[in-house]
């Protein structure tokens, strides 16, 4: 059995044949693509904990969480500290060694797909791939130039594992742990002030 990991990198020539209608149905499993699709489309809020690693090797950790719609954020712990808020209009990047804000396209955000509702994601996002393995079940799709693969157990169905692949073949890998549906978070939380104004 392959390691789930792996499984983006062996779809990366149907994302580089520019999404259109490359994807054959047999790759595609259509009782796991509508579960991940519900899943995502249940989920109001998320909280979890992460280990991201880098296409260079490097390991951060941080807190993820997601407010519906639109709303997410990203914390990374030290020793790189950053903070990103994101909503449907606004993404913003904190960098607290710096006290700078960068901000940019939301839709540039890999964590889109996940704050929109699964009703949508079939009209957002060409689902390219989809399996049922033994212990989890796996979906891949396209977003702008980027492919994104999540991972969830499968009883019940929860994040596990996102896989971010852009078309130079990087992949950021976030393994997630520690997380919860539905709990209420404050809505300062999502809002990010800029340390200028003040």
């Amino acid at each position: 059995a392959m390691c789930p990991i792996f499984i983006a990198a062996g779809n990366r020539e149907l994302a580089k044949a520019g999404g259109q209608n490359v994807a054959k149905d047999s790759l595609i499993n259509p009782k796991v693509s509508s579960l991940i699709s519900e899943y995502i489309s249940n989920i109001k809020t998320l909280a979890a904990d992460f280990k991201q690693r880098a296409p260079d090797g490097r390991v951060y950790e941080g807190k993820f969480l997601i407010s519906k719609p639109y709303n997410f954020r990203v914390n990374y712990y030290p020793p790189h500290p950053l903070l990103i808020v994101g909503s449907k209009y606004n993404l913003s990047i904190y960098d607290y060694e710096m006290e700078t804000i960068t901000r940019s396209n939301p839709k540039e955000n890999p964590f889109y797909f996940m704050l929109v509702d699964g009703k949508n994601l079939a009209s957002k996002f060409k689902i390219i791939y989809s399996k049922e393995l033994k212990s989890e079940l796996v979906m891949t799709s396209l977003n702008e130039d980027q492919k994104i693969t999540i991972i969830t157990t499968k009883q019940p169905i929860a994040l596990k594992k996102l896989i971010i692949s852009d078309y130079d073949n990087n992949d950021v890998i976030l393994d997630f742990t520690n997380v919860k549906h539905n709990v209420r978070l404050d809505k300062n939380l999502f809002i990010i002030q800029d340390p200028q104004i003040f």
